[in-house]
């Protein structure tokens, strides 16, 4: 049967169905959760208490909500967001309104605490079956929420965020954490309802809590919990639940992120990405950037590819340097075929650049006097003196220039010599990384990429700590950073 038909035939007979779960506190939590953003927006939509309360409550109701974690579990995060709230409630007057509705809340929290147990969790091994698909929200969790699954019922379900579920194949039954509106949820844009519309099963269950009425969807879905035969003749159209675009995991992590402020830092536009094993890092977002990214060739071996950022996407693995201290790899591959004699040549240039620059104020200053006085084509004056991976001016005649208003004039013609070896040594480390990492990768089986839960560290001599990591989220949003966060993998706990 072609695909074609397998989806008309799907469409004809997908039913949906309903579970309840019912633990009380987690829907109080959410009741003082509403009566909180109340409280907030009356006093004025203060961003302060937004970041110190609204935010870290929808996000452990969101755990708790739509996860099946034991609330007890490092995932649901319950005993550091009730220290934090309890801590961060003592700024507010004793008599706030939103100081009791907090309390209220974490006391709550601290039952939950105490019991441990998940109804989320029998519900899902009363449903699940060897053949069934999980789909969550968020991509946050899906390789720890996998390995949970693994360990805790009878079966290995593939789990996928609800993103990705259009490009899935078709299963027996596919099972929803969370109910079709939250589901259906998308920022600043119209509710994407194609998991309705062209199911993926002909068996589509929902497991969720009871918060709210369920809004009618004509045609597919009565409200009732009694799954109905797809009927369309009527089209979809619902009214989508106020989710009031509370942060998600992953933009909770990159609003940690700071943007530049300081004149002399380089910066350059960047996007979050989200990667397995509990990290993530900026990437950059220049249009000529790429990043490598594991892949099979046709001969079914393991080979690395360079890839526009831009091209990448959620499931590859790409290969990247793991936390700030590991070095840039062009310049420590470039240092090790010796490129690192050279260097004081390069320091000797920049920290002049960067003495002028300080003398006549501010880098713009310092380019009119470069253009007007000296004759100078100045376009990357910023990155010469701050940049430590820009070497010098291209040309050499506006090098010696500069170099005479540097007071370098005697030294300028050894200073270019070895600076322009710099360069010719960064081409060469460029090409020697992409044979020291595919000769790391070709030692690699696929049974160990398959079996790593998405991140594997390797060793390549020269090139710091590096890891192949699995892309779990990518944000489409560009932000401009430091180029010392860009590229540069992080654990998701630093910062909390």
């Amino acid at each position: 049967m072609s695909q074609t038909s397998r989806a008309f035939e799907i469409r004809n007979e997908a039913q949906f169905s309903f579970e309840y779960v019912g633990e009380q506190r987690v829907i109080s939590i959410r009741e003082l959760w509403q009566q909180l953003r109340s409280e907030i927006k009356i006093a004025g939509g203060i961003e302060e208490y937004k970041t110190l309360f609204q935010y870290p409550i929808s996000r452990v109701q969101g755990r708790l909500s739509a996860l099946p974690f034991r609330f007890d579990s490092v995932e649901c995060d319950l005993d550091r967001t009730i220290n934090q709230l309890l801590w961060n409630s003592k700024s507010l007057d004793v008599d706030s309104p939103i100081k009791k509705i907090v309390v209220d809340i974490c006391k709550l929290l601290i039952e939950l605490l105490r019991i441990g147990d998940n109804p989320i969790l029998p519900a899902i091994i009363n449903s699940l079956d060897s053949e069934s698909l999980v789909v969550i929200k968020d991509s946050y969790w899906k390789t720890s929420l996998q390995k949970f699954l693994k360990e805790n019922t009878a079966f290995e379900p593939q789990v996928i965020n609800i993103n990705r579920l259009a490009d899935a194949s078709f299963h027996k039954k596919v099972i929803y954490l969370g109910s079709p509106a939250l589901l259906a949820y998308r920022p600043f844009s119209e509710p994407d309802t194609r998991f309705l519309l062209d199911p993926k099963a002909s068996i589509n269950h929902f497991i969720m809590y009871p918060l709210g009425d369920l809004k009618n969807i004509p045609g597919i879905i009565d409200g009732s919990g009694v799954g109905r035969i797809l009927n369309y003749s009527t089209p979809v159209v619902f009214k989508i639940e106020d989710f009031d675009q509370e942060p998600t995991e992953w933009s909770a992590i990159s609003s940690r992120q700071s943007s530049t402020k300081i004149d002399t830092e380089i910066s350059e536009p960047a996007r979050f990405v989200g990667l397995a094993g509990g990290n993530h890092m900026w990437m950059s977002a220049k249009p000529d950037s790429r990043c490598r990214v594991l892949s099979l060739s046709r001969a079914g071996e393991l080979e690395i590819e360079a890839r526009q950022t831009s091209e990448l996407r959620e499931g590859e693995m790409i290969v990247e340097r793991i936390g700030k201290s590991s070095p840039n790899l062009i310049d420590s591959v470039a240092d090790g075929l010796g490129a690192k004699k050279f260097r004081t040549s390069q320091a000797i240039w920049k920290k002049a650049l960067q003495n002028r620059i300080a003398e006549v104020g501010n880098v713009r200053a310092m380019e009119r006097i470069l253009e007007s006085d000296f004759k100078v084509e100045v376009l990357n004056l910023r990155h010469w003196a701050f940049d430590p991976h820009s070497i010098s001016p291209a040309s050499q005649n506006d090098f010696v220039k500069t170099c005479d208003y540097l007071g370098l004039k005697e030294s300028a013609s050894k200073l270019w010599k070895e600076l322009s070896e710099i360069r010719s040594l960064h081409i060469k480390a460029g090409n020697e990384i992409s044979l020291r990492l595919q000769e790391a990768v070709m030692k690699l089986s696929l049974d160990q990429v398959r079996e790593s839960d998405g991140m594997l560290l390797i060793e390549v001599k020269d090139c710091g700590s590096l890891g192949i990591f699995r892309v779990e989220h990518c944000s489409d949003e560009q932000v401009n950073l430091p180029i010392s966060e860009i590229d540069v993998v992080t654990s998701n706990s630093e910062g909390l």
